[in-house]
C-alpha cells in the first residue's frame, strides 16, 4: 500500500511539473501598429491603419492573427491567420490572407474567394535572414493570359546598428510573372531601409520605426511612419 501511494504521489508531482514547465514555456504576445500608410512587399494596400496582432508561442510553434483596417473608414479590410515553426534558424510557415472589401463574407472559399493560403520557408542567421514565399490555394494570382499561377516572393534582410538606432536592410523580389505582385517576369518589387527607435514620453516607453521603401519594378516610392503599443 505505502509503495502504491509513492508511485501516486510521484506521477501526481511529474504531471504538476510538466505542466508548470508547459505554462512557462508559453508565450502569448499582443500589441497593435498604428501606421501612416500599409505599404506590403511594395505595394500600397492602404493609407493610415490600425494593425492589432495577437499571438501565442510554444516550443518554436507560433499561432498567430493579425488584421489591418484603415483609419479613414474605407472599404479595405485585411485578416491573416498564421501557424509557424522556427527552430535553430530553420523556418516553416502557413499563413491565410484574408484580404476584402467590408461587404465581403469572411467564409467564402468558392472559386472567387477573397482567401490565399500561402507556404513560407526560410533560414535565419545572425546577419542575414533568407525567405521564400508561394501562394498556393485560393486567390493565388493570374499571368497576363489571365491563368492561374502560383505567385512566390523571395526576400533577403540584414540588421545593423548605425548612429544608436537599429536599422534593417532588406530587398525583395517576385521571380515569376504575377498579376498578383504587377511583374510581368522576374522583378524587383522591395528595396528597403527600416530605421526602429524608442521614444521616452515620461515613464512611457513606445517603440517606433521609418520605413523608406521603394518598388523598383513598379517605379514607386514610400516613407512611412509607425509606432506600436
Amino acid at each position: 500500500m505505502k509503495t502504491w501511494k509513492i508511485y501516486v504521489f510521484v506521477t501526481l508531482g511529474l504531471i504538476m511539473s510538466t505542466e508548470i514547465e508547459a505554462r512557462e514555456s508559453i508565450k502569448a504576445n499582443l500589441g497593435v501598429d498604428l501606421v501612416s500608410s500599409y505599404v506590403w512587399r511594395g505595394q500600397y494596400l492602404d493609407d493610415a491603419a490600425a494593425q492589432p496582432s495577437l499571438s501565442v508561442d510554444y516550443n518554436g510553434f507560433a499561432l498567430g492573427a493579425w488584421g489591418s483596417v484603415g483609419l479613414k473608414g474605407g472599404d479595405y479590410k485585411e485578416l491573416d491567420f498564421s501557424l509557424s515553426y522556427s527552430n535553430s534558424g530553420l523556418f516553416v510557415g502557413l499563413t491565410d490572407y484574408w484580404c476584402a472589401d467590408s461587404n465581403q463574407e469572411y467564409y467564402d472559399y468558392s472559386d472567387n474567394t477573397p482567401h490565399v493560403l500561402e507556404a513560407g520557408i526560410g533560414y535565419d542567421l545572425p546577419f542575414l535572414s533568407f525567405r521564400w514565399y508561394t501562394n498556393i490555394l485560393g486567390a493565388t494570382g493570374q499571368n497576363s493570359e489571365g491563368a492561374n499561377v502560383l505567385s512566390s516572393y523571395v526576400e533577403l534582410s540584414t540588421p545593423f546598428s548605425l548612429g544608436d538606432l537599429d536599422w534593417t536592410a532588406t530587398i525583395g523580389a517576385s521571380p515569376f510573372e504575377s498579376r498578383y505582385y504587377g511583374v510581368d517576369g522576374f522583378g524587383i518589387i522591395n528595396c528597403s531601409l527600416t530605421v526602429s527607435k524608442d521614444i521616452n514620453i515620461g515613464s512611457v516607453t513606445i517603440p517606433a520605426f521609418v520605413q523608406l521603401m521603394t518598388n523598383p519594378d513598379a517605379k514607386k516610392m514610400y516613407l512611412t511612419f509607425g509606432v506600436r503599443f
